[in-house]
């Protein structure tokens, strides 16, 4: 009986709207299955991880404490330089599962330094053995960073691929405590990377270059054109073109590599 409900469990789609969480999942992410061997389906989402507040709280307590230390000092910059030290912020849990009572798998912390024209930061995971392995190298924290073919599982993400061992989530919080978000790659303008691609009866194409996705079907087919000024206008008044591109369709297993890494990227990071 309890592999007869755990097998409902794998196989249930579902299409549903969180309203709190504000993400679309277009298939039940099933804990316990690595992120990149999960069906492709399911990582056909993107997240922006927002470290801007945490960060920027931080720098502003180390720069006071900097400037206390140098107040009295005849070269200001030589003493800051001296003083500045190593920051590091805890960020989120990383846990194994979904769900806040999985056990803890690490950490994920936000290493920076100042130098005198800006601040440098890194995402680093710390295992729960200790271990520090570097994720994210110098970002441009002030715009995400953006993730591509992650999972989601209500205000879960899931990730994949290195430094994480295993199955890692982080929980993206809500509202007023927001640390990630992720939504499908339906209605997104996406840089496509190499995606094989089947149009009518022409032979197989590929494909790179900027696309709106305009549906992800449960199936796992993706439906997608040229990217047009209407997709992302700005403010400004667009006329729609009289004739549309054509719609091209692909597999969602078209859009990763042999290994499971993602041939997709969100174009616009920092909006218009």
């Amino acid at each position: 009986m309890g592999r007869r409900v755990l097998a409902i469990w794998l196989i249930t789609w579902v299409i549903s709207w969180s309203a709190d969480d504000r993400v679309v999942l277009y298939a039940q992410a099933k804990p316990g299955i690595s992120s990149s061997q999960a069906p492709a389906v399911e990582r056909l989402h993107v997240a922006a991880l927002f470290f801007i507040d945490r960060i920027g709280q931080a720098i502003s307590l180390e720069d006071a404490r900097v400037q206390r230390a140098c107040a009295k000092a005849q070269d200001p910059d030589s003493c800051a330089d001296r003083e500045s030290r190593l920051l590091s912020v805890h960020f989120v849990r990383v846990r194994d599962a979904p769900a806040f009572t999985a056990p803890i798998v690490g950490d994920l912390l936000l290493v920076g330094r100042r130098s005198r024209e800006r601040w440098q930061f890194s995402v680093v995971y710390r295992a729960a053995d200790g271990r520090r392995r570097t994720w994210l190298r110098d970002m441009d924290w002030g715009y995400g960073p953006y993730l591509s073919g992650v999972r989601s599982h209500g205000g879960w993400i899931g990730l994949s691929g290195p430094p994480f061992d295993g199955d890692p989530w982080i929980y993206g919080g809500v509202t007023h405590d927001l640390r990630g978000e992720a939504s499908t790659i339906a209605g997104q303008v996406l840089e496509l990377h190499n995606i094989p691609v089947r149009s009518g009866k022409r032979r197989e194409r590929v494909l790179s270059g900027s696309y709106f996705i305009t549906r992800v079907d449960p199936a796992g087919i993706v439906a997608f054109r040229t990217e047009l000024d209407i997709d992302m206008p700005c403010g400004e008044e667009v006329i729609p073109p009289a004739v549309m591109p054509p719609i091209l369709r692909a597999r969602a297993s078209a859009f990763f590599d042999e290994q499971g890494r993602p041939r997709f990227e969100v174009k616009y990071k920092k909006g218009c």
